[in-house]
C-alpha cells in the first residue's frame, strides 16, 4: 500500500516539476524574443520566480523524495539496466532544472536572449522526461 502512494506522489511531482519548468522557459523565451521595459521584465521575472518556487521547485522535491523512497523499498531494480537509464534521464532533468532557473535570472537582468537556448532546453526537458518515462513503462533492457 505504501508503494502505490509513493507512485502517486512520484507521478504528481514530476507532473508539477516539468509543468512549472515547461512554462518558466517558455515565458523566459518570449521575454528575450520581444524588447520590453523594465516594467515588464520584472512581472515577468516575479511569474517565472512563482511558477519554479511554487510548482518545479516542490513538485521536484516531491518527485525524487518519493523515487528514492520507493527505489529503497524496490533495490532489486538497481540492478537493472533500465533503471540506470531512467536514472540518467532524471540526471538530465535536473540539469535542465538549472538550465530553466539560470534562464529566468538571465531574463531578469538583461530581458533574455532571443537565440534558441530557450527551445533548446524545453526540447531536452521533454525528451529526457519521455526517456525516463519510457524506461520505467516499457522496462526495456530488463533481465529476469
Amino acid at each position: 500500500m505504501a508503494l502505490a502512494w509513493l507512485k502517486i506522489g512520484h507521478f504528481a511531482g514530476l507532473i508539477a516539476w516539468i509543468g512549472g519548468l515547461l512554462a518558466v522557459a517558455r515565458l523566459a523565451r518570449l521575454q528575450g524574443a520581444a524588447p520590453s521595459s523594465p516594467a515588464v521584465t520584472e512581472r515577468a521575472w516575479q511569474i517565472a520566480r512563482g511558477l519554479y518556487w511554487r510548482w518545479a521547485a516542490p513538485g521536484a522535491f516531491l518527485a525524487l523524495v518519493c523515487g528514492v523512497l520507493m527505489l529503497n523499498l524496490q533495490r532489486d531494480l538497481l540492478k537493472q539496466p533500465f533503471m540506470h537509464a531512467k536514472l540518467a534521464c532524471v540526471v538530465a532533468i535536473i540539469a535542465c532544472d538549472q538550465l530553466c532557473l539560470r534562464r529566468a535570472r538571465q531574463m531578469r537582468a538583461g530581458g533574455g536572449s532571443p537565440d534558441g537556448t530557450g527551445r533548446w532546453i524545453t526540447t531536452a526537458l521533454a525528451l529526457a522526461t519521455l526517456g525516463a518515462l519510457i524506461c520505467i513503462t516499457l522496462r526495456p533492457w530488463e533481465r529476469a
